[in-house]
Order: structure tokens, then sequence, then C-alpha cells
């Protein structure tokens, strides 16, 4: 195939996006359909197989992970936050305990900006707390970020913090009460 019509696109990704593929779910029906779908028109193209065992397919291992929200908590200065309430969590595992804490604002770096919320922060062995929205005159569409420390929906360990010297940021969507 050295083309494809507009009609062609719409027919496949029709299909792609249906209901009957439930969503595509990792692992799932929906997602095995999905992929033999795929590689039947990569095949039939003419496209040769890239995968393990001369398929179309790379079989990796999944980690599948559960949080329990009866064990999750969150207090600061003694105050307690009820997990579904007042905070969610990220499915990484965290302790906080006895840790300081550093606000860094939204926590992004964008260098073309000279927004650097980290600037003159101490961050090393601290939780860092940012909170979700972008700096002021930061376009959605276009985010020209290098380096953003929270990423999660609340506390985690983040190794993509350490860009900026530290591992743990809680996220926070809203305000403390």
């Amino acid at each position: 195939m050295n083309s494809i019509t507009a009609r062609q696109l719409k027919d496949f990704l029709t299909f792609i996006a249906s209901d009957e593929l439930e969503g595509r779910d990792t692992p799932s029906r929906g997602l095995d359909t999905a992929a033999k779908y795929i590689a039947q028109h990569l095949s039939s193209w003419g496209i040769k197989p890239a995968g393990g065992e001369g398929t179309y397919f790379q079989r990796f291992p999944l980690r599948h992970s559960k949080l329990d929200p009866a064990g999750t908590r969150l207090e600061i200065n003694g105050q307690a936050f009820n997990y579904g309430e007042d905070f969610l969590a990220s499915l990484n595992p965290a302790n906080f305990a006895g840790s300081g804490i550093v606000f860094a604002g939204n926590g992004w770096v964008i260098k073309s900006k000279n927004i650097d919320p980290y600037a003159g922060l101490d961050i090393k062995d601290q939780v860092v707390v940012v909170v979700n929205s972008l700096p002021k005159g930061v376009n959605v569409s276009r985010p020209e970020r290098t380096c953003r420390a929270g990423l999660v929906i609340a506390a985690a360990l983040r190794p993509d913090a350490r860009c900026e010297g530290g591992d743990r940021v809680l996220q926070l969507y809203g305000s403390l009460r």
C-alpha cells in the first residue's frame, strides 16, 4: 500500500475506537483484538514483522498494582486527610514521615521564560509540594517545559524529580483546608 484515502483511514480508526474493543485497556480482550487487526493490515500491506519470533508483537511483563484505600494516609502537622475525599494517591508507595516540606509553586522549570521555582531551594531529602497549575504565560498546547517535578496525583516517589535534586513530590489539586 503506497497511500491511504481519508475513507480508509476513517474506517480503520472507527474500528480501533469502537465499543467492540472495550477501550483497549491493558491487558484486555479489546487490546488483543486491536493488535491482531493492526497486524493483519500490516501484513496485507507487505510490511515485514519486526517483533519477537517473526511476528508483529513484542512481549513484555506487566506489573499490576492496587492501592489500599484503608492503608493510604496523609497527615500534615497533625491534621489528617482522608483518601478519596481530601487527596488521591498514585500507586507508587511512599513514606514521607519525618521529612521536611518545601513548596515549589507549580514545579515547572521553563528556561526560555526564565521560570524556575526551584531557584534557591534546597530540595534534597525534602518532600517537594507543587500545585497543579501552569505558570502564567505558558500555552497548554505548547508547554515548552524542560523539567516538571510533580506529575502525580499525590504522594509518590518521583524519579523524574531528580532533575531538580529531589525524589519525592506531593502534587496538590485544589487546596488544603
